[in-house]
């Protein structure tokens, strides 16, 4: 594997679960490989394989359950991956990245009220990550949570200006009716990108509201 020679790293790791059948540390080395080897399916049944084989007080265990669960996600199977990530958290109830993956699971799933919980258990111990800040001011919007959400966005920009971030506020202030703060971002949302319609869409549809 160190090599970079992939394709004899797995048929090595073949060799000893032949061998070994019941490690599971095999199965989840091979999963990983093949995830390497953009295999997903047959990664997803490797981390099958481990999570049988596996004791269940195993931290390695709840890393399986995760990494199954991102891998169901990246599929959009979103359901299948919801429970994975349950699992792990039934194992480690504060696994930072099973919380976010759950969140941003839920977030697919229109489960809004469910995505603001799962992100604000996450900052109760995870790494303040502009994402999680984006991701929990998108559902705040969707449920209408417009000065929540104004503030979860303002939380990101500080950890990382995106335009899409700044449009994003820049609609929240049009919703509560503050004209100049909304021009203001999406002025600075065309100034982080420049092809950014939906900003350019915001600077023009200020005016036209401000005259009414």
């Amino acid at each position: 594997r160190r090599l970079n020679d992939l394709d004899s790293a797995l048929k090595q790791l073949d060799r000893a679960i032949e061998h070994e059948p019941s490690l599971a540390h095999l199965y989840r080395l091979r999963a990983r490989l093949r995830i390497e080897r953009n295999e997903p399916a047959q990664a997803l049944d490797d981390f099958d394989q481990a999570i049988r084989r596996e004791n269940a007080d195993s931290p390695f265990h709840v890393e399986d359950h995760v990494e199954r669960g991102r891998l169901l996600l990246r599929d959009g199977k979103h359901e299948v991956s919801l429970a994975a990530f349950d699992a792990a958290l039934g194992f480690q109830k504060d696994h930072s990245l099973a919380l976010r993956l759950r969140a941003e699971t839920l977030f697919h799933l229109r489960r809004f009220e469910e995505v603001i919980e799962s992100f604000d258990r996450y900052l109760e111990t995870g790494k303040p990550m502009e994402s999680v800040y984006r991701g929990r001011g998108l559902a705040k919007s969707e449920l209408g949570k417009y000065p929540g959400a104004i503030e979860d966005f303002t939380k990101a920009l500080e950890l990382q200006p995106t335009s899409a971030v700044q449009a994003y506020r820049g609609w929240m202030h049009v919703v509560c009716e503050a004209s100049k703060l909304a021009e203001r971002d999406f002025q600075l949302a065309i100034e982080l990108d420049h092809k950014n319609s939906d900003a350019y869409a915001g600077r023009g549809f200020v005016p036209a509201i401000a005259k009414q």
